[in-house]
């Protein structure tokens, strides 16, 4: 018996320590697929037509669109990515007597296609570990700022440097892990681009916030876009002598239909993922930062949706606001469950515990390391402090339309007489002509009454924190009274007097010097230069804290890869990268099964006939006409590694071909930023059938498209 308990003990350790190899597919980057064996896994196709620098691969074909991923599907620039990704240019191009969010668009001829102001798409040429030609610059006996500083500085001399050897290409420096490897990306960086066809938002964005990051989902989450370069293949602004960019690589479309438990993976920009960071972060995070901004946007999102009230126009303004905070909160909403049930701070509490363990064992590492364990919880413990009362003040200048304008104008104004090299990044002159479009583009959302109750919200919350960071300039301009009727009265002055919602306005402020703004009259514009002092000490004080906590972080990941004898991939960070697994579904709860595949006849079971269950009649009319389709798959759900900037990531199969584009998680893998479990991390795809099947319907020119 005794001999049978240790059989069972060893075969539950054996299973213990064999589900995490099992589970963590990780988001892989360029630099390490060589480490991996996909035709182990379900590959069919050489590991190098994934990625080949030397030669045509997948790669040439997967592109950044903003803060999501598209994909190149034909030789004429069409690039295929979600709905929500182009929800801000269709927004744009829409009013209320042609509203495309709700009534879809389909351009008829490249002629009738319209500019997607705002948007840019990246492709990625190459890249190079440049560790040490950043980090040359550091000195031992240098101070958080100084360190912080000259790294900064360093970046952009070196991004300069490389943009002047690939002329008309763009550089940009990311930090794989925090203050220790750096690498250089080239990117081919084009602006021209333009709507080409969307779904109507009953079907991109069928379900809504109900079924926003849950399963089953039925949502139609894809559009296309067409990005154009100048006659002669360079990257050029808008224009009509421009001609669709000619890709190397498109992806071949995969009709027939997938199958639980086939092989596939993903390609694209995943963006921000903490996983290497210490217990004190995640303690941080989930008691201070993801509680105050879910708390932030519900105010933001109760007040824009009940301005959006007054008419069909100020919705359409407030749209993608609305929707943008919405998604956010709702994330982070499911952020704080996850954590909550899975208790993952406890895990990585036990972590650290292991790592002050063994440098209290090994007097020669703590001599090396010191107290590491100690200063990160420090630095948590620090940014606790005085994290609400600095976001706060910051949000002021940046969630305000007019107060964001305000400020840009102000900054503007002192950075444009430093040398380029000097400048805060958006200032210099690579950076100046976007600074300024996404300003005007603000511009067209901008509402009086959602910018007015934003400001004085933002100004009850300060004042409710104000003890533990008082800001002189802000209660002088309220002459010392903190009373909602003194805070409206001070902004109902202040916008009623205030020009710069004109955007001739800011085009004759932006001209002007330091010393012509001071003798502007207009009141926010005045309120933005009272907190220039409080901006130039709270950018040196991110500084600072960037240069403590880099340091830190550098030693942090390079013990724990010592006592784990293992790699680590580093967090995601808007680069390139691959995660694989395989279409299959998962447990939710106790006693449930989630199947992989929804079905067209799921939209019919849904069906409200009101948002956010309002199914076309036009889709219920060729279902009818054709009972078939009822059968036809329209989400998938996958066991891989995505996150925020992942949204309109081509899922391939095991040839490479698309069978999906990736738009959502379910709501239990919203914690996928801090870890990734194999249990209940899924994503959410819509299937390329009913991308081509919506193609067809709502398309009478399918042979333009």
């Amino acid at each position: 018996m005794k001999n049978i308990l240790s059989i069972l003990i060893g075969i539950a350790v054996i299973l213990s320590c064999a589900e995490p190899l099992k589970a963590e597919a990780g988001m892989i980057p360029l630099s390490e697929l060589n480490t991996l064996n996909l035709q182990e896994k379900g590959l069919d196709i050489p590991q190098k037509m994934i990625f080949d620098a030397g030669d045509e691969s997948l790669i040439n074909a997967i592109v950044k669109v903003n803060g999501c991923t598209g994909s190149f599907i034909s030789d004429q620039g069409l690039i295929l990515t979600n709905h929500h990704c182009a929800y801000k240019a269709i927004q744009n191009a829409s009013t209320p007597d042609m509203d495309y969010l709700k009534h879809g668009f389909s351009a008829s001829s490249i002629e009738e296609e319209i500019p997607a102001t705002g948007y840019e798409v990246r492709i990625t040429l190459r890249y190079k570990d440049i560790s040490d030609s950043v980090l040359i610059v550091v000195k031992p006996d240098m101070t958080p700022l100084e360190r912080s500083k000259a790294i900064e500085k360093r970046q952009k001399v070196l991004m300069k440097k490389a943009e002047k050897k690939h002329k008309g290409k763009r550089a940009e420096i990311s930090e794989m892990f925090i203050g220790k490897t750096y690498y250089i990306f080239i990117y081919e960086y084009l602006k021209d681009v333009r709507l080409a066809y969307a779904p109507p938002k009953s079907i991109g964005n069928f379900g809504g916030e109900i079924d926003n990051w849950m399963w089953p989902r039925h949502t139609g989450d894809f559009s296309i876009l067409r990005v154009y370069t100048a006659p002669d293949g360079s990257s050029a602004n808008y224009s009509e002598d421009n001609i669709p960019y000619k890709p190397k690589k498109i992806l071949k479309i995969k009709e027939e239909e997938v199958k639980s438990g086939d092989f596939a993976f993903i390609l694209g920009y995943p963006g921000r993922t903490f996983r290497n960071r210490p217990a004190a972060y995640l303690n941080f995070t989930q008691s201070v930062q993801l509680p105050f901004i879910k708390e932030l946007y519900e105010k933001q999102i109760d007040i824009l949706q009940t301005v959006s009230e007054q008419s069909p126009e100020t919705a359409l303004k407030l749209a993608s606001r609305i929707k943008g905070r919405s998604n956010t909160e709702k994330n982070y909403r499911g952020k704080l469950l996850g954590l909550k049930r899975t208790n993952l701070e406890s895990k990585w509490i036990q972590t650290d515990k292991m790592l002050k363990k063994y440098l209290a064992d090994n007097p020669s590492e703590k001599n090396k390391y010191g107290n590491l364990l100690e200063d990160l919880e420090l630095y948590y413990t620090d940014r606790k402090s005085d994290y609400i009362q600095e976001q706060l003040t910051y949000r002021l200048l940046s969630n305000v339309i007019l107060l964001n304008i305000a400020n840009t104008l102000c900054e503007y104004s002192i950075e444009k007489e430093k040398e380029d090299i000097e400048r805060k990044s958006k200032y210099m002159d690579r950076n100046i002509e976007r600074t300024f479009e996404r300003l005007y583009l603000g511009l067209n959302d901008y509402i009086y009454e959602a910018d007015r109750e934003i400001f004085a919200d933002l100004i009850t919350r300060y004042f409710e924190h104000s003890s533990t960071y008082p800001l002189p300039e802000l209660e002088k301009f309220l002459k010392g009274k903190s009373d909602q009727r003194s805070v409206y009265k001070f902004i109902n002055k202040a916008y009623k007097k205030s020009k710069l919602n004109d955007r001739a306005m800011i085009d004759k402020l932006k001209n002007m010097s330091r010393e012509e703004l001071e003798k502007e009259k207009d009141p926010l514009l005045r309120f933005a230069l009272s907190m220039q002092p409080w901006l130039e000490s709270y950018d040196n004080s991110k500084k600072e804290r960037k240069g403590r906590l880099d340091a830190l972080m550098a030693d942090y990941v390079e013990l724990r890869k010592t006592v784990s004898k293992q790699n680590f991939i580093p967090d995601a960070n808007s680069t390139l990268r691959l995660t694989y697994g395989k279409i299959e579904g998962y447990s939710p709860a106790d006693a449930l099964w989630a199947e992989p595949i929804t079905r067209v006849r799921g939209l019919l079971e849904k069906d409200r006939g009101q948002s956010p269950f309002n199914l076309p009649d036009k889709i219920k009319q060729a279902i009818h006409s054709n009972p078939d389709l009822l059968n036809t798959p329209v989400a998938l759900l996958y066991s891989m590694d995505t996150t925020g900037g992942n949204s309109g990531s081509p899922v391939l199969d095991s040839y490479g071909n698309l069978i999906g584009l990736n738009f959502d998680r379910a709501f239990e893998a919203t914690i996928n930023d801090y870890a990734w479990d194999y249990k209940y991390s899924r994503s959410i795809g819509v299937s390329i059938s009913y991308v081509l099947w919506i193609i067809d319907l709502y398309n009478d020119n399918g042979s333009y498209i």
